[in-house]
């Protein structure tokens, strides 16, 4: 997989959920670049490439605009030179399938060396940024790898008589890959709020699945963009993570308005829908037991990660009287079937409409990120919400005893 195109798909995913002053944003960022700009300078001597063009494109809302340009002449030597106001992030190409990331700040001499048919592999000097986005996408790409070969290898099990606890095995070690991947991201921004490159850090993907989520994360997003607007108030890319915070808080303040509808001492609403063999499984046929409404899916990693937890405390509560409900947002029969057999979710009550984030069990609890849960006395009334880790063993353990 091309390095570059791990982090560049990052950043355009902050476009992708951004808000429609995008533009007004951009227009902003030009407008300082033109007032008080710092000179930079990118010479560059690449072998295998003379007489060819070389482009500079910056990442916009609308995206790539091509802002200077420079011939390579035959001894594969090139200048490009402009002014900056703030640090910006931009492309370095040749042709579409051979280009590379820039993190550009004013008054940098930077210098690019290497064979310029592959320019994602030069050597870059003198520029800090693009340092730290070389950082990043390198450890996403040995966490990629990794990630690919624990798929190669559970492709060759089909006919494993151990395969269950094969697949077992390989999903734990994904999410140990996964997890001590996030747990660099994390230290990654708290050493660098002040660049550019941490907006990067904050939207890797592995598989098409953000590793932070705002959902989950939301201090980190907070954090980053604090520091960021206090340091490049005009940057479009900041200007994109600030109204996507802005527009995701908001959201939380409705919903936890209406969340107060399906809250601790409310009575929790009937959910009657069909198990995977088709036998519709109600939430009231479960009256008289401590029961965990749990929302989850196959393709949510922080639910995978759950998992786990659920499964011990149900063999070791389960005898006195608890039970777990679990209602899954998967899209699909087969996603949803797979993901309770490897996770060895061991309750017989799994109900799913397969309408993913339409799901009407999930409209009707307001559930608007998972993992989500509420736990219900033998009335049927919500005594705790939203108990994970630790929480959950804990407060099972204050109703069951230790």
């Amino acid at each position: 997989m091309k390095k570059f195109k791990l982090l560049i798909f990052a950043l355009f995913a902050l476009f992708a959920c951004g808000s429609n002053d995008a533009q007004d944003s951009k227009t902003d960022n030009t407008a300082a670049k033109q007032a008080n700009a710092g000179s930079y300078e990118i010479n560059g001597d690449l072998t295998n490439i003379a007489d060819q063009m070389i482009y500079l494109d910056e990442i916009t809302a609308k995206g790539r605009v091509v802002v200077d340009s420079a011939k390579i002449d035959a001894s594969g030597h090139f200048v490009i030179n402009g002014n900056l106001n703030e640090a910006d992030i931009f492309i370095l190409k040749i042709n579409n399938s051979n280009q590379d990331l820039l993190l550009i700040s004013p008054d940098e001499k930077i210098s690019i060396t290497g064979d310029g048919t592959r320019l994602r592999d030069v050597k870059v000097s003198g520029s800090e940024g693009t340092s730290k986005l070389r950082e990043l996408d390198e450890k996403l790409e040995v966490v990629q790898l990794k990630m690919d070969s624990l798929t190669a290898i559970s492709n060759t099990l089909a006919n494993d008589p151990n395969k269950a606890a094969k697949l077992k095995a390989l999903n734990e070690s994904a999410m140990k890959i996964i997890n001590s991947h996030i747990d660099y991201l994390k230290s990654f921004i708290n050493k660098n709020l002040s660049s550019l490159a941490s907006i990067a850090a904050l939207y890797q993907q592995v598989g098409r699945q953000p590793l932070l989520s705002m959902d989950n994360d939301l201090d980190i997003f907070q954090t980053v963009d604090s520091s960021l607007t206090a340091n490049y108030p005009t940057n479009v890319h900041v200007k994109n993570l600030h109204s996507n915070i802005t527009s995701t808080l908001s959201k939380k303040s409705k919903e936890s308005f209406k969340n107060a509808l399906v809250d601790v001492g409310s009575v929790a609403p009937e959910i009657s829908y069909p198990s995977p063999d088709g036998k519709v499984i109600s939430l009231s046929s479960l009256r008289g037991k401590y029961v965990l409404i749990d929302f989850w899916a196959s393709w949510c990693s922080p639910c995978r990660r759950e998992n786990p937890n659920l499964v011990s405390n149900y063999k070791r509560f389960h005898s006195k009287g608890f039970e777990i409900f679990q209602v899954s947002l998967d899209k699909t029969k087969d996603a949803w079937v797979k993901a309770i057999e490897k996770d060895n979710l061991l309750w017989p009550n799994h109900v799913s409409d397969l309408k993913y984030w339409d799901s009407e069990p999930a409209r009707q609890y307001n559930v608007r990120s998972i993992p989500s849960n509420f736990l219900l006395d033998p009335d049927g009334k919500v005594i705790a919400k939203d108990l994970r880790g630790i929480a959950l063993g804990k407060k099972l353990a204050e109703i069951f005893g230790s």
